[in-house]
């Protein structure tokens, strides 16, 4: 079906361009075959001239209605094909994600990677995408996930899972509220520029995962520990950090007195930093 869709669409337009050339050709024969027409019954030519215009005007206003009426049409069946075409691929990636289990992560990867492209291309289909890859998290990367421990990098799938929820909340940052991430195991992650504002995260271990240049602006933090990680340039605007633990992690150019006063909680290497004091007096 996606062949035949690219087709339509690259054709469309050819197809309306010769649609009105063949309009203003029409139109000229019309009144070609009119003005000799009228001149036979022995009307002026400047009669004749005159009801070729009003006939030429007619036709022109008729072609046009023609064309807009076939791009309408045309324009509306190439969506709904689109959209039958986005939702197949729905249902096969969501069956991918069924049918493997945790000895097949590079599956899922895969799948999940379809996701997201879908994502990009189906505004509508947006928040049930978001639900769907956040369940994916939270039955696929609870804590501990031992595969993490193999190798200090974190499982393929859960990686890709949080790069395409960062990518599909990009595209409308009020999903990033359907975000909850409790009790993770997202070790070792690596996801510079990571985008979930509005996300709540509880009880997540993100040591050794560099979080550098993420936006978590209004999310919610609660028991959320980043050992030897990376935590710097982190957008926290309006967030509540109710238990933030760094240890060994570097936070330069994080906004941390740009959260919420009231619920901010910060222990960096065994000492609580930026209080409501220290923030006024930086």
């Amino acid at each position: 079906m996606s062949n035949g869709i690219r087709i339509l669409a690259e054709l469309h337009p050819i197809f309306l361009v010769c649609l009105g050339i063949g309009m203003v050709a029409l139109v000229w024969v019309l009144s070609s075959i009119s003005l000799y027409l009228q001149k036979n019954r022995g009307l002026s030519l400047a009669d004749a001239k005159e009801e070729m215009e009003v006939r030429k005007a007619f036709f022109t206003i008729a072609g046009m209605i023609g064309i807009v009426v076939t791009l309408a049409f045309t324009a509306s069946e190439l969506s709904v094909a689109v959209r039958a075409e986005n939702r197949e691929q729905l249902y096969a990636a969501l069956g991918q994600l069924a049918a493997t289990d945790a000895q097949g992560p590079e599956v899922s990867a895969a799948a999940l990677l379809q996701l997201g492209k879908l994502g990009a291309t189906s505004e509508d289909d947006l928040p049930a995408l978001v639900r769907v890859v956040n369940a994916y998290l939270a039955a696929n990367a609870k804590s501990p996930v031992t595969e993490h421990n193999d190798s200090d990098v974190t499982r393929p799938d859960i990686e890709v899972a949080m790069s395409v929820l960062s990518d599909l909340v990009s595209e409308k940052p009020d999903l990033g509220s359907l975000v909850r991430l409790k009790g993770l195991d997202l070790r070792y992650l690596r996801a510079h520029e990571l985008f979930l504002p509005y996300a709540r995260l509880i009880d997540v271990n993100l040591s050794g995962a560099s979080l550098k240049g993420a936006e978590f602006s209004n999310a919610e933090f609660v028991s959320v520990v980043i050992e030897n990680g990376n935590f710097s340039e982190v957008g926290l605007s309006g967030s509540s950090l109710r238990g933030l633990v760094l240890a060994g992690t570097p936070y330069k150019g994080t906004g941390f007195c740009e959260s919420d006063a009231d619920n901010r909680r910060i222990e960096i290497d065994d000492h609580v930093r930026w209080t409501t004091e220290e923030c006024q007096n930086d």
